[in-house]
């Protein structure tokens, strides 16, 4: 499948630069790249490879909200960053053709783009506002927090103003299934899942590490979404069951870790936030890696584990559970009972066991979610979305149906 020449420009309005460069550098290659609009300075969008003329910033808020985080150790005060940018980005005069939107942003832009003539395209990297609630409430009662009963207003919102849109990209299908299952136009979802770097997160050959204890590793905000509670959960059946064990958990905390982390036992340890190289290295260190979220669109972490040769652990709520091969590449845990802990994670005690998924877990990555992939797949689902809006006119309604 090709693409016209004459392509309609796509701007793209991020809170943070998360998935950006690889979404920003597939519109440039095809010549539809309009503004991109972020939150951050313009050498953070440069340094992923976006070129300076497309750029347009307002870091304001999201620097005030680091320097308050960091200065004060109570915050009286922080900026709404998504609704500072969208205020902004709905201020712009010309806007393309095509807007597509990440994160929570989308609930304040949307509205207030919706007569400009514009199609709008919700980029999600989470599963629809509803299931995301009521995972966030199942994941605070099973750590004993207080939940909620009824969706926030919040939700609300973010769901009313999802109905604005034209189209929805998905990076899984777990997250296309949360949309189409609530109404929303099957052929309206741009299907086109993630991917990593191969070159980065490259591969590690991890024999010879027999006699040491198991080290599982966990990358990303360590929080109730991404499954902490679970992951403590393993770590005392782990301590309890004698099996020689560390868990390191990489990445922000949520409010909530703090108090969760002090009751971890000893073989838990949080340590801080890793980029680069030293991220790399973490996983190269590790012989597992776990992440059993209660609610994941997809998980790119997932992705770098597997193309380092990591065998992964993942939830059955996880989106990247769509490349997890359960006794090949990893293992898909649809419930956290001892019973399912001493059935999968004792085996995987042994190295051998582990090896011998190594390499499948580097192939999966290889054949599937390389740069290259995604770009291919991408492709596809906007020539076809250009054409739906190209026959439609200036008519195209919101996708619900």
């Amino acid at each position: 499948m090709t693409i016209s020449h004459a392509l309609p420009k796509v701007d793209l309005v991020v809170e943070r630069q998360w998935h950006t460069g690889m979404h920003a550098r597939c519109l440039q290659e095809w010549g539809c790249l309009g503004s991109l609009f972020g939150g951050f300075p313009s050498s953070r969008y440069q340094s992923l490879g976006i070129p300076r003329k497309n750029i347009k910033t307002h870091p304001l808020p999201a620097l005030g909200n680091h320097f308050l985080n960091r200065g004060l150790p109570f915050v009286p005060f922080r900026w709404n960053e998504p609704r500072a940018i969208s205020r902004w980005v709905a201020n712009e005069k010309l806007l393309s053709p095509v807007v597509a939107c990440y994160a929570t942003a989308p609930r304040y832009l949307f509205p207030l783009l919706y007569k400009r003539g514009s199609t709008l395209l919700l980029e999600r990297g989470s599963t629809h506002p509803e299931n995301y609630f009521w995972a966030i409430q199942k994941a605070r009662a099973e750590a004993g927090f207080p939940v909620e009963d009824k969706l926030s207003q919040e939700t609300l919102e973010e769901i009313e103003a999802g109905k604005l849109a034209h189209f929805v990209g998905a990076g899984s299908q777990m997250i296309a299934d949360s949309y189409t299952t609530r109404g929303f136009d099957p052929k309206r979802i741009l299907l086109s899942p993630w991917c990593t770097d191969p070159d980065i997160f490259s591969f590690c050959d991890r024999q010879g590490r027999d006699g040491r204890e198991v080290r599982l590793l966990s990358v990303g905000i360590v929080g109730l979404r991404k499954g902490l509670g679970r992951i403590l959960k393993m770590a005392r059946w782990a301590e309890k069951s004698k099996l020689r064990t560390r868990f390191r958990l990489v990445g922000p905390l949520e409010p909530e870790a703090p108090a969760m982390l002090a009751q971890a036992p000893r073989n838990v340890e949080w340590v801080g936030v890793k980029k680069g190289a030293s991220l790399v290295s973490e996983y190269h260190n590790a012989d597992l890696y776990v992440l059993p979220s209660y609610e994941e669109g997809f998980g790119i972490s997932i992705l770098e584990a597997l193309s380092t040769g990591l065998p992964v652990l993942v939830s059955g709520e996880t989106g990247g559970k769509q490349s997890v091969i359960s006794g090949r590449n990893g293992f898909i845990l649809e419930n956290f009972a001892d019973e399912s802990l001493e059935a999968i994670l004792a085996p995987l005690s042994n190295p051998s066991q582990r090896i011998s998924m190594a390499s499948a877990a580097r192939q999966t990555v290889m054949e599937n979610h390389t740069e290259a992939h995604y770009r291919r797949t991408l492709r596809m689902e906007y020539t076809r979305m250009f054409s739906m809006v190209d026959k439609a006119g200036g008519s195209l309604e919101p996708a619900w149906v």
